[in-house]
């Protein structure tokens, strides 16, 4: 494996190549063997070995809060970027889709944005968007699409289908389940495919 600084996210945790061998993104340490070749899997399904089914991608879903959503909107507008401490947003490859949503205040889950990724990168202090998190997602601003919140269908339905949730998942836990590091969540291939269809029924933001 030639490539090097390439993440797979396992069972919560970040771990990296670094030209030689997996480590742990946090710790810096390798991890057991059995994790190790896990990784490898994960990492050829990305990269597309023909060998083993492609099951997910490097795009991933974005919960953008409802109070922030409007006050971002109204003070800065279509900035095509977000940012956010959880470290999938790092992993964004160019062209990758962060596929956005957000609450109204009717409470519906409605999707209100789709960035199509040209970089990423860290934030420094006086970066736009640096209260809000470490990474940064740039998109590809005649790529970068934004909906009508105000007319939007109805999303929740197609995000507890997701695969982050479980047959026990409560009713009423979809906003505990979208908060903090969790606000950021990979999709399957199945998943965006889905998301694609949805956006085509959004109506743009024309404002």
């Amino acid at each position: 494996m030639k490539d090097t600084h390439m993440q797979v996210e396992l069972d919560g945790r970040i771990y990296e190549w670094d030209g030689a061998r997996w480590v742990d993104y946090r710790t810096r340490l390798a991890p057991p063997t059995v994790i190790a070749d896990k990784l490898q899997k994960l990492l050829r399904q990305q990269i597309g070995d023909p060998a083993i089914p492609k099951t997910s991608t490097s795009s991933v879903i974005f919960m953008w809060t409802g109070g922030n959503y409007v006050n971002d909107m109204k003070e800065l507008g279509r900035t095509c970027q977000l940012n956010h401490n959880n470290i999938l947003m790092r992993s964004l490859r160019k062209r990758d889709h962060v596929w956005v949503f957000t609450r109204r205040e009717d409470n519906t889950y409605v999707l209100a944005m789709d960035l199509v990724v040209a970089y990423t990168r860290e934030n420094v202090r006086g970066d736009l968007g640096t209260k809000y998190g470490k990474y940064c997602a740039v998109g590809e601003t005649q790529a970068c699409r934004y909906f009508d919140v105000t007319l939007a269908l109805d999303a929740e339905p197609i995000i507890r289908e997701m695969s982050f949730f479980t047959k026990d998942t409560k009713v009423d836990t979809l906003g505990q389940m979208v908060q903090g590091i969790n606000a950021v969540r990979p999709l399957t291939v199945e998943e965006e495919s889905k998301l694609m269809e949805l956006s085509r029924k959004c109506p743009p933001l024309l404002i």
